[in-house]
């Protein structure tokens, strides 16, 4: 009965995941913020400008053989979903590499904890995270309606403050983190060893947050 039970609970907190999971980031590494009340530099794409954004490139990464079965138009597929979802809950007991971790969201819409499997790129010592789907993704969205606050989890979860950084300033860490994720940079439109100056023209469409300390 105790057994039944036990995975009775694992097996609802795999639904949950992968449900909540709208992730971009168990392909990522291929193991193989704003602050509230802060000012954004940039506003960010509204609905419509980011349905034209995507109307008119196509993502790299779907030229990639396996990631277009994964990602189709800037979002994962159900596929993609799934993987996702499982590989957010495996990360959050810390049984993943150290370049990855789990991020835990409100979600904006439902008000519950959604997961979402991460790369970590360091870059002058501080830790940063990419959304390699654009201002689209998800946890992007619910990063920003929750005014940064957020948690990570590898084995514990621990609450955090996500600072989106400036457009301007992006460029070095986009390519810091091109250097980790060697999956995920497939979805930009630029080499990993293209000079800073290749990743200043695309910074903006790929927003990038700084983890802090929550207050």
């Amino acid at each position: 009965m105790h057994q039944d039970s036990t995975w009775n609970a694992i097996l609802v907190k795999w639904r949950v995941a992968i449900s909540c999971s709208l992730s971009e980031g168990a392909l990522a590494a291929n193991p193989e913020g704003t602050r509230r009340g802060s000012p954004r530099v940039e506003a960010p794409h509204s609905a419509a400008q980011d349905h034209i954004m995507r109307a008119s490139r196509k993502d790299p990464a779907e030229r990639s053989g396996y990631l277009r079965f994964f990602y189709r138009d800037w979002r994962p597929t159900r596929l993609g979903k799934i993987w996702n979802g499982a590989y957010a809950w495996v990360s959050g007991l810390g049984l993943t590499p150290q370049i990855l971790l789990t991020l835990q969201v409100k979600s904006r819409s439902s008000g519950r904890l959604c997961s979402t499997v991460l790369v970590v790129a360091s870059h002058q010592g501080r830790r940063y995270l990419v959304s390699m789907l654009g201002d689209g993704s998800e946890w992007v969205q619910n990063v920003r309606a929750a005014g940064g606050e957020a948690f990570i989890k590898r084995g514990r979860s621990r609450p955090v403050m996500l600072t989106e950084i400036p457009s301007e300033e992006q460029a070095p860490i986009l390519k810091a983190w091109c250097q980790v994720a060697t999956s995920g940079r497939h979805h930009l439109p630029v080499p990993h060893d293209a000079p800073v100056s290749a990743f200043e023209a695309i910074a903006a469409d790929y927003p990038v947050f700084r983890i802090d300390p929550a207050a």
